[in-house]
């Protein structure tokens, strides 16, 4: 059974925030690495379990799944323009 994603957004500029999926690999909070993965595309995020979050769990790390600007949800709900440079530089919401 796949562990539920913890979410959350991360601020991407004055109006927008990236909304953002952290998988682990149990409940231990122990620290591990984790691996940053976007599809770079107009795809679903859905599909990163795919091409990456569900081999980072069997190796025992941390997974984060974003939908960038332009991307997914942002592209579809909210008309966002894309710029990813930006997106890998934004900062954690508080």
């Amino acid at each position: 059974m796949a562990p539920a994603a913890l979410t959350d957004v991360v601020r991407y500029d004055k109006k927008t925030s990236l909304p953002v999926w952290f998988f682990r690999p149990d409940g231990s909070g122990k620290p591990r690495p984790t691996v940053i993965l976007t599809n770079g595309s107009d795809g679903q995020n859905v599909d990163m379990w795919t091409y990456g979050v569900s081999t980072a769990l069997d190796r025992g790390w941390n997974a984060l799944v974003y939908d960038g600007p332009g991307q997914g949800q942002l592209l579809s709900t909210r008309g966002s323009r894309p710029s990813s440079t930006r997106s890998c530089a934004a900062r954690r919401s508080t």
